[in-house]
């Protein structure tokens, strides 16, 4: 009986080591920061990183250079809210009812790219140059920041939106990122 008892014995140590040898743990892993940049109407083919070498892109090419550049996606909307909605949720417009810019507001239900984030530790933050993207729109919801404070009341000519420039906003995610 104890003969038995001590070949289990090193029948076991013998399989812990083979596995712990021919299996090594994961190493641990490396926390990775997330940046989605969205420039609205800008094609692919105006920047330097997608093969124009007429492009004025240097920033927006070293960025594709040292991260992940997507060759294949392509757009289910035309329009700046619907395209977000389908970005950050994954979903298509028929299943989350963003359809244009107007009248419309993103469902709290939806798992976001933001929540995701947010979920698993993630520090969040958003900062937007333009209406379409404003708070009340419903894209918010996951992040820790959402910087749309430019917007104001002063009222405008039909189909003059507001806007912030894109120089301020840049400023805006930098300072962010420092602190």
């Amino acid at each position: 009986m104890r003969r038995l008892f001590l070949l289990c014995l090193a029948v076991a140590v013998a399989a812990i080591v083979w596995l712990t040898r021919s299996h090594p743990s994961p190493a641990p892993e490396i926390p990775r920061s997330v940046l989605l940049i969205t420039i609205d109407t800008l094609r692919a083919d105006a920047v330097g990183a997608y093969g124009n070498a007429r492009a004025s892109t240097p920033w927006i090419d070293r960025l594709a250079a040292a991260g992940v550049r997507f060759d294949r996606a392509h757009a289910h909307n035309v329009l700046t809210l619907p395209s977000h909605a389908n970005i950050l949720s994954g979903l298509y417009p028929q299943d989350h009812g963003v359809h244009d810019n107007a009248g419309f507001r993103f469902p709290a239900a939806p798992m976001t790219l933001a929540t995701a984030l947010e979920a698993r530790g993630y520090a969040t933050a958003a900062f937007i140059s333009a209406l379409p993207l404003d708070s009340r729109f419903g894209l918010a919801r996951g992040f820790d920041v959402y910087d749309d404070g430019f917007l104001d009341a002063t009222p405008r000519t039909p189909l003059l939106e507001q806007e912030r420039r894109g120089t301020e906003t840049v400023a805006r995610a930098r300072r962010w990122l420092d602190a």
